[in-house]
């Protein structure tokens, strides 16, 4: 059992330093593999199911699949045999099932799985409307101290303050 989701950095009450560092890495853009004809199972070439061939075209369009690669595409091309296998009846499919629940986590496939990656799928507008909302929070920001925690000022700074004389006249 994986436990409780993480709290949003912005409500936990320790701002420790994360413990590793991120390490960017460019990669290229693999295009997805094609589908072998059969598989292997107990010596014998067997075609791959309907169900698992709509499944494997189904990754074909997934934005998921964005950035993977050729790492992934042979993980997948893994995990489509025991798709195939579950789908066939073929061996423990108790088991199978379990390992393709397992394998299928790792890339988000369910909203539960994508909550606990921090995958979050946004149409073209709601993805340029948030980076205009954060372009504009981010020409209203002050540093903490922390060059990683950022407090947003909720204040227009362009108007002036008004002077003491015209506060007086208000009263």
């Amino acid at each position: 059992m994986r436990g409780p989701l993480p709290k949003d950095p912005a409500t936990r009450a320790r701002t420790n330093s994360e413990r590793v560092p991120f390490q960017l890495v460019e990669i290229p853009n693999v295009e997805q593999p094609d589908l072998p004809d059969y598989f292997r199972y107990e010596g014998r070439k067997i075609k791959y199911p309907a169900r698992t061939l709509e499944w494997w075209e189904q990754w074909n369009g997934s934005p998921l699949t964005k950035g993977f690669t050729d790492h992934d595409w042979s993980y997948l091309l893994d995990t489509a045999v025991l798709h195939a296998q579950f789908w066939l009846g073929l061996g423990n499919v108790i088991k199978i099932a379990g390992e393709l629940r397992q394998r299928l986590s790792k890339f988000g496939v369910t909203p539960a799985d994508r909550a606990r990656l921090r995958i979050m799928f946004v149409t073209a507008d709601e993805a340029e409307e948030a980076k205009r909302r954060a372009d504009e929070l981010n020409g209203r920001v002050v540093a903490t101290g922390n060059p990683r925690r950022l407090t947003a000022l909720s204040f227009d700074h362009t108007q002036a303050a008004p002077s003491s004389d015209e506060a007086s006249s208000d009263a």
